[in-house]
């Protein structure tokens, strides 16, 4: 139970939910996502990572099975996210 992690798109929120602690971010205050492997500590499980730049100066990395397929799930529903190569 402490140590489930997901990651979730639904109507207009992102749910990061790692362990005891969750974290929602709105998506249209996502700004950018790009494919990285910053080893930094983060709510993901492995060093495939994505990182979600959000709200000001916020960001957080994730690591979603299938990163190709989360980043078009972000790109359909967030208004001006940009994909960063």
């Amino acid at each position: 139970m402490w140590l489930t992690t997901y990651y979730l798109v639904v109507e207009n929120t992102l749910i990061i939910k790692f362990g005891p602690f969750k974290k929602i971010i709105p998506l249209d205050t996502i700004k950018s996502v790009r494919k990285t492997t910053n080893p930094l500590s983060s709510p993901a499980l492995s060093l495939k990572r994505l990182e979600i730049v959000y709200g000001y100066y916020n960001s957080v990395l994730i690591s979603p099975i299938d990163r190709d397929e989360f980043i078009k799930i972000l790109y359909t529903r967030c208004k001006n996210i940009k994909i960063i190569s």
